[in-house]
Formats: structure tokens, C-alpha cells, sequence
């Protein structure tokens, strides 16, 4: 019952948060440069023409009412009709919406597969040379972007070694595994930069405690040892990182979509911002906004579901 509460309450100041978060939205994506009106119509649009556009999308009425009108439609399900594909944006959104969710379970499987595993061995041969070779891995993710990185595998894996399609995307399985895999990649390399770095120390720290030490004395080793008593207590602080890096997460999988030619989010805003199309921009950024917040809620229940000692707050 407890559990279930703080759930409740948390969803609620996420709700809230959310709330805050279209406002803010709202204010901000009229700061760009440029008109729907100017954008649909083009650049021999006289000004009567553009009156007549924006009166008929309400965009001359005040900014209060159509605030308002946002909210109510936000408390609703309802973010608008989008300008460029003259249909709700919850539709078009709904169209590119599986492909992104694809990629970024795909991303977290990987990155979680391969944080583990790098971490664990660098932990375990501390100082040795796997060690200073896996700690030299990150640099690469940290400082090349995630754009080069995928142009770059696209070259190798795609273009030399004909072993992944170039571009586009299959929705069936298992086509949808080998079409994403090198996006997947592309973004995996960037995020387990981090989370390989935080691990590894989580897991230094506690290897070196007592009731691990008392545990290998009483015979425990190998993988039972890591699954029943290193990882749980090493994993707090990775999840702490695996939160904050999670936004980066869903912005590199919007511009990793736009190197391989996947039909996703990415390439729905980009379309968006170029045809000032302001409420698909919004809707995008409100979903990935909602995305983000889910996300922290996991990583709260995470917390006590590995360490029951966490209190519920």
C-alpha cells in the first residue's frame, strides 16, 4: 500500500511537472524566427493571404486565449492539429511514435548489457591492463558526437562490409532488430561511456566491503557472488546516472534517426521546425518531456526494489 501511494504521489507531481513543462513550451517555441502562415504558403504569400491563413488557424487571436485553449486541450489528450500534415498531432505522432520506443529499448538493453559486462571485468582486474583498456573505451563515446559515430559505423558495417541495410526500417520482427541495430549502437557507445565509468567505481567500492569479503570466505564466487551481493548495492548510483544521461538518451536517438533514415520522432520534428508546424514541435517535445519524467519514477521505485533499506519519500 505503501509502494502504490508514493507511486500516486509521484505521478502526480510528474502530472504537475508536465503541466509546467507545456507552458514553458508554449512561450518558448513562439520565440522562433519565422511564421506557420509564411512557411505553408511560401515566400510570395502576400499579407492578406498570410491574415487570411493565420485567422483561419486562430493564430491572431490573443496569446491568453490561445493558452487556455492549449491547457484545455493538454487536460484533454488533444495537442492540436498539426499545420503540415493537416490531421491531429496525436495521430502523426502516433504514426513515428513505435520506431523511437523501438530504439530507445533497444539502447537501454544494450547499454544495460554492456555496462555490466565491461564494468564487472574492469572491476575484477583492477589496475591490469583489461582494466586500463576498458577505462580508455569511454573516451571515445565522450568525446566524438553520436552523428559521427553512426556515419562512421554506417561506412564500415554498412557501405564496406555489406552486414546492416543502410537506411529505412522494417517493422517486423526480427527485420526490426537488424535495422536498428547500428542506430542502436550509435547511441549505446555514447551512453555507456558514462554508466561504464560510474559501475566500475560502484563496483570497486564494494568488492572491498566486509560482508562481500564475508561472503567469498564462506565459499560464494563468480556470478552468484555479483548477482546476490555486488551489483545490487553497486547499481544505485548507475541508475542515478542511467536518469540524468536519459534525457541525452532521447535527444541522441532524435538526431541518430535523422543518420539512418528512420522514420521516428527525429525526423517528424525536424519536418516540424522547418514548416514552423509549432504544434507537432510541441507535441514531440511534451512526449519526449513525458518520457523523461516516467523514467525518474522507474528509477524511484528502482531504488527500493534493489534496496528495501531506501525509504519512500
Amino acid at each position: 500500500m505503501e509502494r502504490l501511494t508514493y507511486l500516486l504521489r509521484r505521478l502526480g507531481y510528474a502530472l504537475l511537472t508536465l503541466i509546467g513543462v507545456g507552458i514553458l513550451l508554449f512561450f518558448l517555441i513562439r520565440l522562433m524566427p519565422g511564421s506557420a502562415a509564411r512557411a505553408m504558403l511560401g515566400v510570395t504569400a502576400t499579407p492578406e493571404q498570410i491574415a487570411a491563413f493565420e485567422h483561419t488557424l486562430g493564430l491572431d487571436r490573443p496569446v491568453v486565449v490561445q493558452l487556455a485553449d492549449y491547457i484545455g486541450g493538454l487536460f484533454s489528450g488533444d495537442l492540436g492539429t498539426s499545420l503540415l500534415y493537416r490531421k491531429p498531432v496525436s495521430d502523426v505522432i502516433a504514426g513515428a511514435l513505435p520506431v523511437t520506443i523501438q530504439l530507445t529499448v533497444y539502447v537501454l538493453v544494450l547499454s544495460i548489457i554492456t555496462t555490466v559486462t565491461l564494468a564487472w571485468i574492469a572491476a575484477a582486474n583492477r589496475g591490469g591492463a583489461v582494466d586500463q583498456m576498458i577505462r580508455a573505451i569511454p573516451l571515445i563515446g565522450i568525446g566524438m558526437p553520436s552523428f559521427w559515430i553512426g556515419a562512421m559505423l554506417l561506412f564500415i558495417f554498412a557501405l564496406t562490409l555489406r552486414w546492416f541495410p543502410v537506411g529505412g526500417y522494417v517493422s517486423e520482427f526480427p527485420g526490426n532488430l537488424v535495422t536498428l541495430f547500428l542506430p542502436a549502437l550509435t547511441i549505446t557507445i555514447a551512453v555507456s561511456a558514462i554508466l561504464i565509468r560510474s559501475l566500475r567505481l560502484g563496483l570497486i567500492g564494494v568488492l572491498e566491503s566486509d560482508h562481500v569479503l564475508t561472503a567469498r570466505a564462506k565459499g560464494m564466487s563468480g556470478f552468484r557472488l555479483m548477482i546476490s551481493h555486488v551489483l545490487p548495492n553497486a547499481a544505485i548510483p548507475t541508475i542515478t546516472v542511467l536518469t540524468l544521461v536519459f534525457a541525452s538518451l532521447i535527444g541522441g536517438a532524435l538526431v541518430v534517426e535523422q543518420v539512418f533514415a528512420l522514420p521516428g520522432l527525429g525526423s517528424l520534428i525536424i519536418a516540424g521546425f522547418r514548416a514552423h508546424d509549432l504544434p507537432l514541435v510541441m507535441g514531440i517535445a511534451l512526449i519526449t518531456a513525458a518520457f523523461v519524467l516516467v523514467a525518474n519514477v522507474a528509477a524511484d521505485l528502482a531504488y527500493v526494489l534493489i534496496d528495501p533499506r531506501v525509504a519512500l519519500r
